[in-house]
Order: C-alpha cells, then sequence, then structure tokens
C-alpha cells in the first residue's frame, strides 16, 4: 500500500563572492562601472509536506524560512548600499488543496504568504487562487480559475517601481490530442 504522506526537508549554507556592485570610475567617460565588490551568505530551511486524505483529495504545504548576510569588501565603494542585493522575504508558506470529484470535475486551492520585504520595505502579503475545471470529454477540458483572490491587488516590490498586483479571473478551454 503507498504511502498517504510525505516530508522533505532541505537546510542550506550558500556562499557568495563577487557580487555585483556599482563603483566609480576613475577615468573613463563613463564616471561608474558594474564591479564585484559585494559578499554574502544565505541560509534557511525548505520543508514540503504532501497528505493524500482520501483518493480523491490531496493537501500539501510548504515553508521557507532564509535569512541573509551580505557586506561589501574591502574596497568596495558602497555606492548604492547594499539594498541592491538581497530584498528577499525571510518567509513564506504555501498551502494546497487538490480535488478530483466525480464527472470529472477538479477543484484546487492555494493559499500563500510571503514575508515583507526588508529594504526598501514592502509589507508582506497573504493570496489566495483556485481553479475549478471540468473534463468535459477525454480530450476537452474547460476551467475557471482566480488568482490573488484575496485583495482588489497588493504590491510586491517598492511601489514607484512596480504596479501592484491586481486580482485576475480567466476562462480556458483546452483541446487534446
Amino acid at each position: 500500500m503507498p504511502s498517504r504522506a510525505s516530508l522533505s526537508a532541505s537546510v542550506y549554507y550558500n556562499v557568495y563572492d563577487d557580487i555585483r556592485s556599482i563603483e566609480p570610475t576613475p577615468v573613463s567617460f563613463t564616471p561608474l562601472h558594474w564591479g564585484n565588490g559585494i559578499q554574502g551568505d544565505t541560509y534557511g530551511l525548505e520543508a514540503w509536506a504532501d497528505y493524500r486524505a482520501t483518493d480523491w483529495w490531496r493537501l500539501g504545504a510548504g515553508l521557507n524560512l532564509m535569512g541573509e548576510r551580505f557586506r561589501f569588501k574591502p574596497g568596495a565603494s558602497g555606492l548604492l548600499g547594499l539594498a541592491q542585493v538581497g530584498d528577499d522575504p525571510g518567509q513564506t508558506v504555501k498551502l494546497k488543496s487538490s480535488m478530483t470529484l466525480p464527472h470529472g470535475v477538479m477543484v484546487d486551492a492555494f493559499l500563500r504568504w510571503y514575508g515583507p520585504l526588508p529594504d526598501p520595505r514592502v509589507p508582506g502579503y497573504a493570496e489566495a487562487d483556485a481553479r475549478v475545471a471540468w473534463a468535459v470529454t477525454d480530450r476537452l477540458r474547460l476551467a475557471v480559475s482566480g488568482q490573488n483572490l484575496l485583495n482588489p491587488r497588493h504590491q510586491e516590490f517598492p511601489a514607484p517601481q512596480a504596479d501592484a498586483v491586481p486580482r485576475s479571473v480567466f476562462v480556458s478551454l483546452s483541446w487534446g490530442f
């Protein structure tokens, strides 16, 4: 009998040297150039779990915890600060539910939460996606999907640099051979 549950976890540590930086150019037409004046490391934990509640219903969860430490190498200008690298959420959580119902109907729901971005600061956010699909025949499938259903819009990047991501709903029809 196959297992109803699985769990995967990974711990990681990455060392980076020669990360891109902006450096002044002493003798050149352009006053700045790309340099490799930043070094640092990232570390964390990624974990995923999957559980088959019944033959027709699967549940899943994921967690990512990440830390970052970056610093300028000796002699680097530090011109734009460390905000130019490593602006990632320290925590991410994802949940999913997938059901295969009678008469070729499938229902998928996803809930995700991203922690805040540190610099420049962007608040964390939670969002949900959903999909209902119907296998009309063996080759024809109709689906209605929605993304970012919890909020009309949410910010993923600093406001001056990016527009807020809107809610969206779409219908698809696919034909397979």
